[in-house]
């Protein structure tokens, strides 16, 4: 099984609806903007297997939609530039694509993720997320808040 199938299958089993590889595209004729391994996001209240969910793991059991960008690598756990890098404004372009938020609201929110890796609400939450090899200390100092799992998950 590829490794982001196997991180997909991690999502979903955590209650996570997903899309893989999303694309972000250029305004303008020429190459996409980049890409995102998978894209998720998870509602409070979601009892697939039981009437709680007790089997995902605590840190997606919130009480607001869990929104994910999430890394996947066979190396060490890392976030690529294109999702680190303000200026390239693609989380504000994953926001406007999908719709998560007013587009008076984008900029503020995005600018929250490049600068510490998640941002909470009383309406939802959401993070970078890591699925790789291993935990990259360094990425731990730079984003404490971003969860990184290892494929011994």
């Amino acid at each position: 099984m590829k490794d982001q199938e196997l991180a997909y299958w991690y999502f979903r089993l955590n209650g996570f609806f997903t899309m893989n590889n999303f694309i972000l595209h250029s305004d303008r004729k020429g190459p996409q903007k980049t890409d995102c391994d998978i894209l998720g996001v998870r509602f409070p209240y979601r009892a697939e297997f039981s009437e709680q969910n007790d089997f995902d793991e605590k840190e997606f059991r919130i009480a607001v939609p869990y929104f994910v960008i999430a890394e996947v690598t066979t190396s060490p756990c890392k976030l690529n530039g294109p999702w680190t890098e303000p200026s390239k404004r693609n989380v504000d372009a994953v926001f406007a694509a999908l719709g998560l938020l007013k587009q008076e609201e984008i900029a503020f929110v995005a600018q929250k993720l490049y600068k510490q890796g998640s941002y909470a609400t009383q309406e939802f939450y959401s993070s970078f997320f890591c699925i790789g090899r291993s935990i990259n200390d360094e990425l731990k100092k730079q984003y404490p808040s971003v969860p990184q799992k290892t494929w011994e998950i």
